[in-house]
């Protein structure tokens, strides 16, 4: 139920938001039926946080649970690695990609772009990052 609430709100961004969920709950607490949601990232955390009305009223027009408190929680320990809902299209999926080899003209356009940084960590960290971009074929715009 959850997965499909989450489908309809995030479309096809689902599947990113769903592989950091690590756990759905609904409990009776105090008379209440709680939604808990455990997540890894907090940005995830906050946003389902703040959709908890469409989650709410998604499960009670489509799947007749009325929900009346939403929870999130931060994913701790052992539970970080439980995922649910990963599937082959995750974002974490999709950078697995095979490396490509970059080329050596490549490697001195990152150089020669990275000179005119001066802070000698910011420097590496910049080419390092280029580097990872090309040899997954991702190619900067200026």
């Amino acid at each position: 139920m959850f997965a499909d609430a989450a489908q309809a709100l995030y479309h096809e961004n689902a599947p990113e938001v769903l592989s950091h969920v690590n756990a759905v709950y609904i409990k009776n607490e105090s008379g209440q039926k709680t939604l808990s949601l455990y997540i890894d990232d907090g940005s995830f955390r906050w946003d389902l946080y703040n959709q908890q009305h469409f989650l709410m009223l998604w499960l009670k027009e489509r799947h007749g649970e009325q929900i009346d408190v939403v929870k999130t929680y931060p994913s701790r320990l052992g539970m970080r690695d439980r995922h649910p809902f990963k599937t082959a299209n995750s974002l974490d999926d999709q950078r697995k990609v095979a490396k490509k080899t970059i080329t050596q003209g490549e490697r001195e356009h990152i150089e020669k772009t990275a000179q005119s940084i001066a802070d000698p960590w910011l420097k590496r960290r910049f080419i390092e990052a280029m580097t990872a971009s090309l040899e997954r074929g991702i190619k900067a715009e200026k």
